[in-house]
């Protein structure tokens, strides 16, 4: 579906280009530019004809300047012209820009910021195989993790992770109890024990 957009797309903008191409071969077209070359320079005298200005008045006659263009663009075909190949090349160069921005931002060298590339909470893990490991401690948002087996598991991006004893004190060789000292503490502010949030200052 994407490849037939892309297609129709791309037959669009030579459709545009080539009629594009094809008013600038037009003699209309120049005697166009040339009226409104003409009717732009009478506009900048009249402009330059005040000493001083307000930005009201420039407001009201440059809208006016505007308006009497659209009516002599009404009546006189070739004045159209140009103005129609501004509009187009206008357009067509909001497409292309826009088409390049919807292709930037899918792009794949844009780095996920942290919250968005999978974690895996093992400490949830360890209350799966083993749901009193831990215990929440009343008054300093503070819950006690005792020693533990984690079983083996497949992280989200796809790594298997090998089963190991938890006790807290960092050292693989050591498998402490609890009666030995084994255990820890984790924060948990917002009263939830399957995370390891900070507390705030």
């Amino acid at each position: 579906m994407a490849t037939l957009l892309g297609i129709l797309l791309m037959i669009f903008l030579i459709y545009r280009l080539y009629k594009l191409v094809r008013m600038l071969m037009m003699p209309q077209f120049w005697l166009g530019l040339v009226l409104n070359v003409v009717y732009f320079y009478l506009v900048g005298l009249l402009f330059s004809a005040f000493d001083e200005i307000t930005f009201g008045a420039v407001v009201g006659v440059g809208f006016s300047a505007l308006l009497l263009l659209v009516v002599f663009a009404m009546i006189i075909k070739p004045m159209r012209l140009p103005l129609y190949f501004v509009l187009g090349i206008v357009t067509l160069g909001l497409l292309v820009v826009n088409i390049d921005f919807d292709f930037d931002a899918g792009g794949s060298d844009i780095a996920m910021p942290l919250d968005a590339i999978p974690q895996t909470n093992e400490l949830a893990v360890a209350m799966a195989n083993d749901p009193g490991a831990a215990s929440v401690s009343n008054g300093d948002n503070l819950h006690h993790v005792a020693p533990h087996w984690v079983d083996g598991y497949v992280r989200d991006d796809g790594t298997f992770v090998q089963g190991y004893w938890r006790d807290g004190d960092g050292n693989s060789l050591t498998s402490l109890s609890e009666g030995e000292g084994g255990g820890y503490s984790r924060s948990n502010p917002d009263g939830t024990i399957l995370n390891n949030l900070k507390k705030g200052t």
